[in-house]
């Protein structure tokens, strides 16, 4: 039986024993004709201490590291998520049209063919090909679904052979109702037919923006907070909800004569599998296993398994191509098995447990060491992350004793293809006493 309701780190298995308890009374009661001898729990001190043991196996390796970066965030639930963890619905949303006001513009004068003129009508001679006329050198406009955002515009993109635009390439504009001057930028990843074919970035309103803000060295305003309320970078918006912040944001830019327009329009937008939220991206500081530079390795490891039906081997191909970050496997959550980790609070650098310790809990415990930097143990933090329920529940047998592996022939839901994962720990038995797995 697996664990299904990990304990408070520092309460005791109490509350899974409880839900255990309730689960095998009813069963029973049903008639299930099962061994309740051969019980296992997720949470339990033994595969704590699996978990663990294999985040410090994996540490040591190098595979495991912790960074601050832009990654998908749940509002509702407060975590950082992993790729894995994201689905994708479609909705009806709205096309909101911009005016961005070039910064030092000539007051509206027109380029055609890359001169000026003061004559909103140029006129081709006879002989000549009619000229393009592109948009007035006075505005830019942009058309976006999050105006919400605005504050944290930091830079807008236009297509680099888009004729529309090229003489805006280097200027600057205007970010309207807050007068901050942004770079007017070329990339290829910008579609011209989308909208207006000029787009602002903002950190973050998805995962193209935050390409651009690394290939483009931009700035970054953090303006949202882990709640989903805007920070003090969002001026007059600051701590309204991403709902309050849309409404009064679009209300000030048509009362200010820069809302030039909306429409309907179609969208798929990427939220939380577990509660549906859309999702934001946040820069956070978060553990992570490398994924990247393995992926040659996971197709080549997926084409060793027997798919059953035979398409889900193109379906987890198609899903390791697009990966593209690496797996975060930190969780901002209470209950969970702890990361074996302290953090220094003098120099930041993170302590591991020994594996003489193992099972730890960090919240309760003291390192094994000081610092390097000279702090003492009682100057080190605990971690406060929880690992994720696959870096957990795939990782010991499912079974009372060392000799059973039945993740080598469970059937997964179609969503759960973590195959890469659990063949990696495979071989990884040698933390328990050797006796030959048992294949069924």
């Amino acid at each position: 039986m697996w664990g299904c309701a990990p304990h408070a780190r520092g309460e005791g298995p109490a509350p899974s024993n409880e839900v255990e308890q309730r689960f095998e009374s009813f069963w029973q009661s049903l008639g299930f004709s099962v061994d309740w001898l051969m019980r296992y729990s997720t949470i339990s001190p033994a595969a704590q201490r699996m978990s663990q043991w294999s985040f410090l196996d994996l540490h040591r390796k190098g595979r495991v590291y912790r960074a601050t970066a832009p990654n998908p965030w749940c509002i509702e639930c407060r975590t950082a998520i992993a790729q894995a963890e994201v689905d994708d619905i479609e909705r009806e949303t709205t096309f909101y049209t911009l005016a961005f006001r070039l910064a030092d513009s000539d007051g509206g004068r027109w380029t055609v063919n890359g001169s000026s003129s003061a004559n909103n009508t140029p006129q081709p001679d006879d002989n000549e090909t009619a000229p393009t006329v592109h948009r007035p050198l006075s505005t830019v406009q942009i058309a976006t679904t999050r105006p919400e955002l605005l504050p944290a515009c930091v830079a807008i993109f236009v297509h680099p052979d888009d004729g529309r635009y090229a003489a805006l390439v280097g200027a600057e504009a205007i970010v309207p109702l807050f007068e901050r001057r942004v770079p007017i930028l070329a990339d290829q990843a910008v579609d011209p037919a989308k909208g207006s074919g000029a787009v602002m970035c903002c950190t973050f309103g998805d995962a193209t923006d935050v390409a651009w803000w690394k290939d483009h060295r931009l700035p970054l305003i953090a303006l949202l907070n882990k709640a989903g309320r805007l920070s003090a970078h969002g001026g007059p918006y600051a701590d309204l909800s991403l709902g309050q912040a849309r409404q009064r944001i679009i209300a000030d830019l048509a009362a200010n004569g820069v809302l030039l327009g909306q429409r309907p329009a179609h969208q798929s937008v990427r939220v939380h599998e577990r509660c549906g939220t859309p999702l934001e991206i946040l820069e956070t500081e978060q553990w992570y296993i490398r994924l990247l530079d393995v992926k040659e390795e996971l197709l080549a490891a997926g084409r060793q398994i027997s798919w059953r039906p035979a398409y889900m081997l193109a379906r987890y191909e198609r899903w390791v191509e697009n990966l593209n970050l690496d797996w975060c496997i930190s969780r901002q959550r209470f209950y969970g098995v702890p990361f074996p980790a302290w953090h220094c609070e003098q120099c930041g650098a993170t302590i591991l447990a020994d594996e003489a310790q193992l099972p730890v809990d960090p919240t309760t415990s003291s390192p094994p060491r000081a610092c390097a930097c000279g702090a003492g143990r009682g100057e080190a933090s605990a971690s406060a992350d929880a690992l994720p329920l696959p870096a957990t529940l795939s990782h010991g047998p499912a079974a009372p004793g060392p000799r059973y592996y039945p993740h080598l022939g469970l059937l997964h839901d179609r969503k759960i293809i973590f195959p890469f994962w659990q063949a990696a720990l495979d071989h990884r038995h040698g933390f328990w006493p050797r006796p030959r797995p048992i294949r069924r």
